[in-house]
């Protein structure tokens, strides 16, 4: 439609007091404006919920940090009395100050590639982390190649836009945490369990040790009572929960 503003525009006619005064920036700009106040006030796990009680539905949110730049993105079902307004706004939406409340790291995608030690198991829309996370998967991937091991299975992280993921009740929202298999003694790239025989608790010591010994490791959740440096957790029996600093 003739009279629709790109994303883009639309934010900077919030952000420059130059900008169109007309009555679709307008509007955009005062959606995102609620947008970065409402957020700002919500922790990582509640950002997800929907923003506006009145007119939109279904809202999430992706919010990336990176060069002083806010990327805001409406996934939802948008419903208003004008949906080509909002429509407007729907996909990315670059503000041109940084809140102090963003101070999160944009996510990247673990490298989907075989020979770095690792395999994945989990799809590729579940492995974004931060970049610190990432290097630190890689990392010890590469160590573990170097070894002449067989490659370990790298699972769940992050969705590209954080917050709640599928599957976890806890974790998995901030991009610094990856699940990983522990390893098995016929070196098949399947899951098992701490309790199975094809279980191989020497490789699976030597892989928490790998992890722990890298400076961005946290802790590590894993059942095996057996296994030095690993926490018990619910659910745990067949993965291990490396969770990083940063």
């Amino acid at each position: 439609m003739a009279n629709r503003r790109t994303a883009d525009t639309a934010a900077r006619a919030k952000m420059t007091p130059t900008a169109s005064s007309s009555s679709d920036s307008a509007d955009i700009s005062t959606l995102l404006e609620k947008v970065f106040e409402r957020v700002s006030a919500l922790d990582a796990s509640e950002r997800g919920a929907t923003l506006f009680p009145h007119g939109v539905n279904s809202l999430r949110i992706a919010i990336s940090v990176g060069n002083s730049n806010v990327d805001v993105t409406f996934n939802g079902p948008l419903t208003t009395e004008r949906p080509d307004i909002l429509s407007a706004a729907t996909g990315a939406v670059r503000a041109q100050t940084l809140p102090s409340a963003f101070t999160e790291p944009s996510f990247i995608l673990l490298p989907q590639v075989s020979g770095n030690g690792y395999y994945s198991y989990s799809p590729s829309p579940n492995q974004f982390g931060t970049e610190q996370t990432v290097s630190a998967t890689v990392d010890v991937g590469r160590q573990w190649q170097i070894s002449g091991r067989v490659s370990f299975g790298v699972g769940d992280i992050s969705l590209a836009q954080g917050g709640p993921m599928p599957g976890h009740t806890t974790g998995h929202q901030r991009g610094r945490s990856v699940d990983v298999r522990p390893m098995r003694n016929d070196d098949q790239a399947k899951p098992v369990t701490w309790q199975d025989t094809a279980y191989s608790r020497e490789l699976t010591q030597l892989l928490v040790d790998s992890f722990r010994a890298h400076a961005n490791c946290s802790k590590i959740f894993f059942n095996d009572p057996n296994i030095n440096g690993v926490q018990p957790l619910t659910g745990h029996d067949n993965h291990l929960h490396v969770e990083m600093l940063a």
